[in-house]
């Protein structure tokens, strides 16, 4: 059986360092996690909007082709808009929760982490857009300006917060 420095065997030490989530909330307290500034948050998710509304722009634009251009101009709108949203909630949880980081993030060198630094599920990726579904996104991102971490609602519900990336 072979030794460590300490004269330890290694399953013991192995053993010593605790569960693997143990062991990884270790690591990830050993880096401060610095709060994202509000402007970088705000171009990052402009910058996502743009990813999603083009895509969106041409599925309308596909669709008002088809039906020969009969639909009114504000039904066209209407209809961009809402594919926006939509594309622009799939593209937030998908990238965070299997990436951390949306296109918008990235560029800016965020990403979103649980508050203790570890990798997001894809739930709590789920649940911090939810505001977005339900139009309150506004009152939502309020809660950055009071918070000491710069977390939105959502965060503090989801136990999430966007960080720049070490």
């Amino acid at each position: 059986m072979s030794q460590v420095d300490d004269g330890i065997a290694v399953p013991d030490a192995i053993d010593r360092m605790g569960t693997a989530r143990e062991l990884a909330l270790t690591l990830a307290g050993a880096h401060s996690l610095v709060a994202a500034r509000h402007p970088n948050r705000i171009a990052a998710k402009l910058l996502d909007t743009i990813f999603a509304s083009v895509p969106a722009g041409v599925l309308v634009w596909m669709v008002w082709l088809a039906v020969e251009r009969e639909l009114p101009g504000p039904s066209v709108a209407i209809l961009w808009c809402l594919l926006t949203g939509c594309a622009l909630f799939l593209l937030s949880v998908m990238s965070e929760g299997f990436g951390n980081a949306t296109p918008g993030k990235k560029v800016f060198g965020l990403q979103v982490v649980t508050v203790q630094g570890l990798r997001v599920s894809l739930l709590q990726a789920t649940g911090r857009h939810l505001p977005f579904l339900f139009l309150i996104a506004p009152l939502d991102a309020l809660f950055m300006y009071f918070t000491a971490h710069r977390q939105r609602l959502a965060e503090l519900m989801t136990q999430t917060r966007v960080v720049h990336r070490a």
